[in-house]
C-alpha cells in the first residue's frame, strides 16, 4: 500500500512483518513446481470457472477433523503433509491443534491471489497483477505490469521470520531486510520455525505476540 500511496507512512507508526518477502527469488520446490505450470493452472482455473480456493472446502474440514485429529491411526501423515506444505518443526508443534489446523489451512483465496503469486516466483519482481497484454495496456498504459515503487516505503519495520519457512523462504526475507537497511529496527530469526509456527507453535506469544508488543510500546 505505502509503494502506491506514500501518504500514508505519516499515519504508521510501525510496520510488523511476519515472514514477509518483497521479491521471490527463493521459492521452495513445491512453489516452483506450481511456478512452471501457471499457465496450464490459470487455465484450467477459468476452463471451469474457479473464482474461489480450494475449493469443496466443508467436505475437507470434516474430513481433516475426523481423520487428523491427535491419537489417530493418520494424525502422523497428516502433519508429514502439512510440513511438506509449509516448513517442519516438531518441537513447536502442538499435535492435539492438528484437526483445527488441517481445517484452516490452506486458507480460502481467490484465484487471481494464487496467479498473482505464480507470476511473482516466474518474473523475480516484486509488481502489480499481469492481466496479459491488451489489458494491462488499458489499466498501466503498459504491456508488462509495472514494479511496485518500494523506495516509497519508509515506515519503521519489525520483521519476524523462520528458518524453515517454506512459503516465505529466509533466504527472500533476508534479501527484503537487506534491502530496506534502516527502516528496518528489529529483527527476530527464529530458527526452525515454520509458516504456521507463528500462529500454532507453542512459544508463540512468547517468541512473537510479546516481542511484537515490545516494539509497538516504544513507539
Amino acid at each position: 500500500m505505502l509503494s502506491v500511496f506514500p501518504e500514508y507512512n505519516e499515519k504508521i507508526r510501525t510496520f510488523h512483518g511476519i515472514g514477509p518477502v518483497l521479491k521471490i527469488k527463493h521459492p521452495s520446490p513445491l512453489a516452483q513446481f506450481l511456478a512452471n505450470n501457471a499457465d496450464e493452472i490459470e487455465e484450467a482455473l477459468t476452463m471451469f470457472n474457479i473464482v474461489e480456493m480450494p475449493i469443496g472446502m466443508s467436505e475437507a474440514e470434516n474430513g481433516a477433523t475426523m481423520f487428523c485429529k491427535d491419537g489417530t491411526p493418520f494424525a502422523s501423515l497428516c502433519g508429514n503433509l502439512l510440513f511438506a506444505l509449509v516448513g517442519k518443526n516438531r518441537p513447536q508443534f502442538n499435535g492435539t491443534l492438528l484437526g483445527p489446523i488441517l481445517k484452516h489451512t490452506p486458507a480460502g483465496m481467490s484465484y487471481r491471489q494464487l496467479n498473482h503469486y505464480l507470476q511473482l516466483i516466474n518474473s523475480k519482481k516484486f509488481q502489480f497483477y499481469d492481466y496479459k497484454s491488451e489489458d494491462n495496456l488499458m489499466k498501466y498504459k503498459s504491456a508488462t505490469p509495472p514494479e511496485y515503487e518500494t523506495s516509497n516505503i519508509k515506515v519503521k519495520m519489525q520483521i519476524l521470520y523462520g528458518t524453515h519457512d517454506l512459503l516465505s523462504t529466509p533466504q527472500d526475507v533476508e534479501d527484503l531486510i537487506e534491502y530496506f537497511g534502516q527502516h528496518v529496527i528489529d529483527v527476530v530469526k527464529l530458527n526452525d520455525w515454520n509458516h504456521v509456527d507463528f500462529v500454532y507453535g507453542k512459544e508463540a506469544n512468547k517468541m512473537v505476540y510479546q516481542k511484537i508488543i515490545e516494539v509497538m510500546g516504544k513507539y
